[in-house]
């Protein structure tokens, strides 16, 4: 049968078709950024009790100490300490004390202030050792530094001297007696250490001297074994040398490089025979014997072309004249190749001059590099000669400073503010410690709410269900009792507060018991029944939700979703109250529902429907005693039809399992649209397990701040491996006052735990079918 429009307006309020389950509950879904302060609130908010008591235990313990305290009176005395007396500074200088001296002086007589050595002084003075907090001390010395305090003043040379006493007089007049100590220490100190000082840069003077001698002894040695007595005239002489000597070598090369290239072109055009350009050479040009030579060439050729004119190649005179050629020819050529060999004789010798002007050249520049460093040397010689000069006229002064320095006993420290005893008391200080007692009591109990809430095995909160069944819930179903319900917002909605929407005990019908689980509830009103008897309820709103959520669940997967086993891993969860309220949204929407009473160890449907329960039911049938239409019952509601559990009997595994059970499901499916299954715990017995795998779904019930994450995660487990397609789980009995992580419900629940059989869920829901519980 196709979902009719409600089935379709509930999608859109409560599901979403991406996901095949609602925004659980509330405006903020899971991933909203919103949801980790919401989470934060919600835990403060649920262990408010414990902050407010940590808080209040802190809080009074403060009170205590701050009101029962003896109080302290500080005085103070504020002293200026100048940098230590020019004279005596400057002999630390020159012996070099150490490195950020001056932070170390100022933090040095900061201890001082403090030290055993003033404080035995002050005692001797005051005669202290009589008084009451000291007489019997085994360090009276020590215990008198507890109450005193030094502090520099921030960027000054300022020092604030306190002393902390339950007597302001005596406050005042230690503090006094330890400034006048301390200067009169100094005083003693300073005194010493000029004639310490005097001796010392005495000695040190006679060993500058020696020094300086022995300097300046060195000084001349070098400037003799090295040439340097004068050193401007050596320097000019290199100098000039070196300009001298690189123009000589600058000629010998341009001369070397011009007597190369001609000899090669000369060679070159006696070997090609090419006269004309081989004239043209100076060197060809300064030779009187080759220029006439050149002239008797050139004549003879011209005779020969005027005889061409007129004879032939063969004729006598032609022949004559040619021979008369040649042998000028000959002659040119052994004078031109004389005159090559000589040009050779000169490059070779014009080479030889370059190499030894280079060789001189580069013999200068090496002295006056030797020159250069030998200055470098002697200057340094001289600097170290004249640091030593300067050190040595320094502590020459110094020995005259502190000889008259010693004179005067002279002192760098000055009172500015003398110890006055003071009006009120310093401690304790009561705002400042009410203000500590209520932040740590805060953080504290914040800090113990957390620890609480880590600490509580059972899931509270939407996302932790998501988190341990490993997909999106299919619903949050919010807390609820009659007492408690009210108007809610102008919607006029009515919520729940005080109880829970859980299982309501035996005889919780419509109008005539209390609400769910013996949580609150009044005549005429049944948590079970809350979608038929309170339609614009939350819980309505949200077994809505979670028959929506179902429906598409059963899209994404196999189908639409028509047999439906609804089961949890304990009693007292609210598996009952979910079986109803889905059959009645889902009878609502228009389908014909069948409920089916599952539990035939502890059924309970009928007792909520307030019908006969154990004459005739599920196990008639499954025995073959009866058939469906013989057992099925009306209800209130239209549309929605029930079989009970029927006599409870002893085999209730092996009749779930059996092939008339397959032949019931196929007749209810013919006959309805929805058949929807109550069973027992998971955690306790096995009916559920052996059932789920005929059915198209499975929806776990999960009971807030009641069942534990291990618990939950195992009956999930254990479902699956038998086979059942686990479709997601519901969190029931959210209150709803928390708003708890963005889902619109939160905080802690309720419940109790019931078990079967012994070790493990069994032996932990022991009391399940042993004793005659109301509801489960």
């Amino acid at each position: 049968m196709p979902e009719s429009p409600d089935v379709k307006n509930d999608a859109l309020r409560g599901a979403s078709p991406t996901n095949g389950a609602p925004p659980a509950g509330g405006p903020h879904g899971p991933d909203d950024p919103a949801v980790p302060w919401r989470m934060y609130w919600a835990v403060v908010s649920g262990r408010r009790w414990v902050v407010l008591g940590t808080l209040a235990a802190v809080l009074l313990a403060t009170v205590v100490y701050t009101y029962r305290v003896m109080p302290l009176y500080r005085a103070s005395s504020r002293l200026l300490i100048e940098r230590e007396g020019p004279k005596l500074l400057d002999v630390q200088e020159v012996f070099q004390v150490t490195e950020g001296w001056q932070n170390e002086y100022y933090q040095t007589q900061c201890k001082l202030l403090e030290s055993p050595r003033i404080a035995e002084r002050v005692f001797k003075r005051l005669d202290l050792w009589k008084e009451a907090p000291f007489a019997n001390s085994a360090d009276p010395i020590a215990a008198f530094l507890k109450c005193v305090r030094v502090q520099p003043v921030r960027n000054s040379r300022l020092v604030d001297l306190f002393v902390e006493h339950p007597d302001p007089a005596k406050a005042a007049a230690w503090a006094d007696a330890l400034v006048t100590e301390y200067i009169a220490d100094t005083q003693e100190r300073r005194t010493g250490l000029g004639r310490e000082a005097q001796a010392q840069l005495k000695k040190e003077a006679d060993e500058m001297r020696v020094q300086i001698d022995a300097q300046e002894k060195a000084i001349q040695a070098f400037r003799e074994a090295h040439g340097l007595v004068s050193v401007n005239e050596r320097q000019t002489l290199l100098e000039r040398r070196l300009e001298e000597l690189s123009s000589l070598a600058t000629a010998a090369g341009k001369e070397r490089r011009d007597l190369e290239a001609g000899q090669e072109k000369l060679a070159a055009l006696v070997q090609e025979g090419a006269w004309d350009a081989l004239f043209s050479l100076p060197q060809a040009q300064g030779n009187l014997l080759l220029q006439r030579m050149r002239e008797e060439q050139v004549k003879l050729l011209q005779e020969r072309q005027e005889l061409l004119k007129s004879y032939r190649e063969k004729h006598p005179r032609l022949l004559a004249l040619q021979s008369r050629i040649d042998v000028i020819d000959e002659s040119l050529k052994r004078e031109a190749e004389r005159v090559a060999a000589g040009m050779r004789a000169a490059y070779e010798e014009a080479r030889t001059r370059e190499a030894k002007s280079k060789e001189t050249l580069e013999a200068a520049k090496e002295e006056k590099v030797q020159f250069d460093r030998d200055l470098i040397e002697l200057g340094k010689l001289q600097r170290e000669a004249e640091a030593t000069r300067s050190l040595f006229a320094n502590i020459l002064k110094r020995v005259q400073e502190t000889s008259v320095s010693a004179q005067f006993e002279l002192t760098n420290i000055s009172i500015v503010e003398k110890a006055k005893a003071p009006a009120r008391p310093f401690s304790p200080n009561k705002p400042l410690n009410l203000a500590l007692g209520l932040a740590a009591g805060l953080a504290l109990g914040l800090a113990a709410a957390f620890l609480v809430e880590q600490l509580d095995p059972t899931i509270d909160s939407p996302e932790e269900a998501e988190r341990v069944v490993g997909r999106a819930l299919l619903g949050v179903i919010p807390h609820v009792s009659a007492n408690g319900r009210k108007e809610a917002g102008r919607a006029g909605r009515r919520e729940a507060a005080a109880g829970a929407v859980a299982d309501a005990g035996p005889g919780a019908a419509t109008g005539a018991r209390g609400g769910a689980g013996g949580n609150g509830g009044g005549p005429g009103f049944s948590a079970d029944l809350i979608c038929h008897t309170d339609l614009k309820s939350h819980a309505s709103e949200a077994f809505r939700a979670v028959r929506t959520a179902i429906h598409f669940a059963g899209a994404r997967g196999a189908g639409t979703i028509r047999s439906l086993l609804v089961v949890s891993v304990a009693p007292l969860e609210g598996k009952t109250t979910a079986v109803l309220n889905i059959g009645i949204a889902t009878a609502q929407a228009g389908h014909r529902v069948l409920l089916v009473d599952g539990d035939m160890r502890r059924p309970r449907l009928h007792r909520s429907l307030e019908l006969p329960g154990t004459d005739r039911g599920l196990s008639d049938i499954l025995a073959g005693r009866a058939a469906l239409a013989d057992v099925v019952q009306r209800t209130p509601v239209e549309g929605l039809d029930v079989v009970t559990a029927g006599p409870i009997p002893p085999n209730p595994s092996e009749l779930l399992s059996s092939p008339r059970m397959a032949e019931f499901l196929e007749e209810a499916l013919e006959k309805y649209d929805r058949v929807i299954f109550d069973s027992p715990p998971v955690g306790a017995v096995t009916d559920a397990c052996v059932l789920a795998p005929s059915l198209d779904g499975v929806v776990q019930v999960i009971g807030h701040g009641r069942t534990s994450r291990h618990a939950v995660r195992h009956g999930r487990d254990q479902l699956v491996a038998f086979g059942a397609t686990y479709l997601g789980a519901i969190l029931n009995n959210v209150p709803v006052r928390r708003r708890r992580y963005g889902y619109g419900y939160g905080g802690y629940g309720y419940g109790y735990g019931y078990g079967y059989g012994s070790g493990g869920y069994y032996e932990q829901y022991g009391g399940y079918y042993g004793e005659d519980d109301e509801g489960k």
